[in-house]
């Protein structure tokens, strides 16, 4: 193991970002094929925390913690609709539930 990781992008310090990005951007291009969308959007966040901490030999430094996350999504919108009509009118039935009947021209409505 290397004891010196320089910090960039270009270095294998974040190679674990790197191929977690080079994933998840093939798995949204695999998604936005599959479902024929034309827009999609990928997000990296990373992450930077400074923690104190004493050395072996007792000096004082700061080690930094970096944590990611690539995150995709897929615009994709899928919708049903549909209307329940004016044939049924509402009642209560013998529970005390309410119920649809269908309106025919045999029912009245005043003494069902």
């Amino acid at each position: 193991m290397n004891n010196v990781k320089p910090i960039t992008m270009d270095s294998n310090t974040f190679e674990k970002l790197k191929n977690d990005m080079t994933l998840t951007l093939n798995r949204l291009l695999t998604k936005m094929q599959a479902h024929h969308s034309d827009e999609a959007e990928m997000t990296v966040k990373l992450t930077v925390k400074l923690n104190s901490a004493v050395m072996v030999d007792g000096k004082s430094c700061v080690v930094p913690v970096f944590k990611h996350k690539v995150v995709s999504t897929v615009q994709m919108k899928e919708e049903e609709k549909g209307s329940l009509d004016g044939r049924f009118f509402l009642d209560v039935d013998g529970n005390g539930g309410h119920v649809l009947k269908l309106i025919s021209a045999q029912t009245d409505m005043f003494n069902s």
